[in-house]
């Protein structure tokens, strides 16, 4: 029988740096409809707004078509917000509910850990961007 002892790791816990990622990105798809869903409403909410209150004002911008001028902004836009509210909403949420422990007692550089939550906030960002430009493309 084999001896229990500690796992060896090289300069980056790869385990870790997993464990955290995947924790994040399950944790913005159990409420898929709030953290996908929703900013695509809103994103559309936007391009109608706009194009109903500009619309008429401004017909093409440089020879393009206001709505397709409009659509690769919002959707950065929107790639950006979500970017930033996956990973700041996690960190205030667990410090709120008092788990902020489970996230800070792993052997995890801080390197790691920021790299674990841009990497999910990246995958979000990229989710919903990609989400939003496939829906709006209907209606540009």
């Amino acid at each position: 029988m084999s001896e229990l002892a500690p796992r060896q790791m090289g300069a980056v816990n790869w385990l870790g740096l997993w464990t955290l990622y995947a924790k994040e990105v399950r944790r913005f798809l159990n409420v898929h409809l709030q953290t996908i869903g929703a900013p695509v409403v809103t994103s559309l909410l936007f391009l109608a707004v706009f194009l109903l209150a500009l619309g008429r004002a401004v017909e093409t911008v440089n020879g393009i078509a206001f709505a397709t001028f409009l659509a690769p902004g919002l959707v950065m836009m929107t790639m950006a917000q979500n970017a930033f509210a996956n990973s700041s909403s996690s960190l205030t949420i667990a410090k709120v509910q008092g788990n902020i422990v489970d996230v800070l007692m792993p052997p995890l550089s801080p390197g790691e850990m920021v790299a674990g939550f841009a990497f999910g906030a990246v995958t979000r960002g990229v989710m919903v961007g990609a989400v939003t430009a496939i829906v709006m493309a209907f209606f540009v």
